[in-house]
């Protein structure tokens, strides 16, 4: 007798890198459970386009993150919030599966009345009052990957846990970005996999390898190599970099020249990629491209790149300090940062381009 599916809601808001691995947990399910469940995700309007190219979500709600930023609370727009609260008590869900755990993640499922509220034993901001279903992962330092997994594997009274190279996330790009893309490049006089991207960005004031680390950086690599060097960031972040003033015709800054599926396209064309802990450092490694990041108050084994990628790690006692910004003062502020060397990033850079040209003569 065929099983009847279930109605499933994924609430993950937000972010970039947030996304990514909550689409690698959910392709994974639909591996083993396709034919048994229809997924539809809540989240954040601007990230739609990445939840769309992963195909995992029959139905994507769209949801309004400006209800909560004008005054901090759901009051706001309660126009608004309650409509969102009506349309998914109509969808009448099975499960709610919440892999934010964060009070605005975890209330909305609950106002909706969806029965089982899922969710992971690391809540924030109270969550835990509105879930009552707890997966726990039985592990200190697990990945988000394999954390969101847990919940999902969880809600499906699913034991076994798959081996982490069975965890695979891909996105499906609209030709027309890819396209777009090609002449991006096809503009620049820039060949395909001739090029590094470097992404010297992060929200965090404490994740920035800094501004004078990735000058002196990228003049080492246009210097020393033949390849084209381009930088990323959004729009915002554009005029940031124009102030590294570096001139040379091999030089690309892209910021605010693509959106989300146009970066990633331009990711995969890349040879390899060093980046700070960012959204940007998820989509690279989800693309399958080299992947070098430098790592200081956060923790790689929690939310570094899940696939393909190399660590460079501080070691000094402080770290990893989960402070968005460096709370010592004087010659020991960012010091976790000022132990990672140019000449460090540098050398496992050319190595890493080194096995790649190997690997090429080879094949």
């Amino acid at each position: 007798m065929k099983k009847e599916r279930q109605k499933i809601l994924i609430v993950k808001l937000s972010s970039l890198g947030d996304i990514v691995h909550a689409a690698a947990s959910l392709k994974y399910l639909k591996s083993i459970k396709d034919d048994q469940v229809d997924i539809h995700w809540l989240v954040n309007e601007e990230l739609i386009p990445l939840v769309k190219a992963s195909g995992v979500a029959k139905r994507i709600i769209p949801f309004n993150r400006k209800i909560w930023k004008k005054t901090g609370n759901i009051f706001s727009s309660i126009k608004d919030f309650l409509g969102l609260i009506r349309l998914l008590k109509m969808e009448k869900y099975d499960i709610a599966i919440d892999l934010q755990c964060l009070f605005r993640s975890s209330i909305i499922p609950f106002l909706a009345k969806i029965p089982r509220r899922v969710g992971f034993e690391r809540t924030r901001e109270g969550a835990h009052f509105f879930l009552n279903d707890i997966a726990l992962t039985n592990k200190k330092n697990v990945h988000a990957v394999e954390e969101n997994l847990a919940a999902i594997l969880h809600a499906f009274n699913i034991d076994e846990i798959p081996l982490p190279g069975d965890i695979k996330i891909s996105f499906n790009i609209p030709e027309e970005k890819e396209k777009k893309v090609e002449e991006l490049l096809k503009k620049r006089n820039i060949p395909r996999k001739q090029f590094i991207l470097i992404n010297p960005n992060s929200r965090w004031q404490s994740k920035k390898w800094g501004e004078s680390n990735f000058k002196e950086l990228i003049e080492r690599l246009l210097h020393k190599t033949d390849l084209h060097i381009g930088v990323i960031g959004t729009k915002e972040e554009r005029l940031g970099i124009e102030g590294l003033k570096i001139i040379d015709n091999k030089f690309h800054n892209f910021a605010g020249e693509t959106d989300i599926l146009e970066l990633f396209s331009l990711i995969k064309k890349a040879q390899l990629i060093f980046t700070n802990d960012s959204g940007p450092m998820h989509l690279a490694s989800a693309s399958g491209i080299k992947t070098i990041a430098v790592f200081s108050a956060t923790s790689p084994d929690r939310t570094g790149p899940y696939w393909s990628s190399s660590v460079i790690k501080s070691d000094v006692p402080c770290s990893p300090c989960f402070k968005k910004k460096c709370p010592l003062k004087g010659e020991d502020n960012m010091q976790c940062m000022r132990s990672i060397t140019v000449n460090h990033v540098y050398d496992k850079i050319i190595v890493l381009l080194d096995k790649s040209e190997d690997r090429e003569q080879r094949s």
